[in-house]
């Protein structure tokens, strides 16, 4: 798939400011970055359960783990495709793996 945002494309496969573990999941996609200089730079394009989407504009953007050694770099982007859809990616470093942080469904009330 060739992203009409970024003529240069290197895939990599994996995978609010901060994100609640108990109420999000991650699931792991299939990312297309415009890459200038270094690996995994900005999402352009990715796939999740067999759709694919262009990002039309990132929203935000945030970091995590950077000034705690004890913590892997994350980098998150809250992304707008081109539908209008609202998603946030997750960039994990050290695996080089993207992921999707799904909303786990709420149980209903008993």
């Amino acid at each position: 798939m060739l992203c009409p945002r970024c003529p240069t494309l290197v895939m990599s496969v994996s995978g609010g400011n901060s994100v609640d573990p108990l109420t999000m999941k991650l699931e792991r996609i299939l990312v297309k970055t415009c890459d200038h200089f270094k690996g995994a730079q900005e999402p352009a394009c990715f796939s999740w359960r067999g759709d694919q989407y262009t990002i039309a504009e990132i929203l935000d953007r945030w970091y995590e783990g950077y000034m705690d050694a004890t913590r892997m770099p994350l980098r998150y982007y809250k992304v707008k495709t081109v539908e209008g859809d609202i998603f946030v990616l997750r960039y994990h470093e050290l695996f080089d793996a993207w992921c999707l942080l799904v909303p786990v469904e709420e149980k209903p009330e008993a």
